[in-house]
């Protein structure tokens, strides 16, 4: 799963960069990955 980091103003095509997985997400928040995963 991978989640849009949005900043503001949403380009028409999103990249590489602009895309974030859960797991980085998870860190960034400091929580455990599976209590945000989703199926």
């Amino acid at each position: 799963m991978r989640l849009r980091l949005l900043n503001g103003a949403e380009p028409a095509a999103p990249t590489d960069a602009e895309l974030i997985t859960t797991e980085e997400l998870a860190k960034m928040l400091r929580v455990d990955p599976s209590s945000i995963r989703r199926s």
